[in-house]
């Protein structure tokens, strides 16, 4: 899944641990197992949080002076492994007022 969110509020795309929060109960909502989350605070702006998981990654990057985040939830386990919960919280969470997704899917073999 990926999302660009728009029209989100500068005060949440600037704050690190909100953020973090959120990813974090996003990846449980999601059913993915998290291996390890790091990140950081830009100055004067901005957030980037990776999250590895058992299933693959997912990150946040967020530009606050613009409203926009640009978000990646990409998981190679589809069985117990629902992203499209993540992203609803993700975008509720992060107050977008406009969203674009994309589903992309992968394959491991032509």
């Amino acid at each position: 899944m990926i999302l660009d969110l728009y029209g989100c509020p500068r005060e949440i795309l600037d704050d690190y641990d909100y953020l973090q929060e959120v990813m974090e109960t996003a990846i449980s909502m999601s059913g993915a197992t998290l291996l390890r989350i790091f990140g950081e605070k830009f100055s004067p702006q901005g957030v980037t949080l990776l999250a590895l998981l058992a299933e693959s990654h997912a990150s946040i990057h967020t530009w606050p002076e613009q409203g926009y985040a640009a978000v990646d939830l990409y998981t190679c386990n589809p069985e117990g492994v629902t992203p499209h919960k993540a992203v609803e919280y993700i975008k509720e969470k992060l107050g977008a007022t406009d969203v674009k997704e994309q589903e992309v899917e992968r394959q491991t073999t032509l």
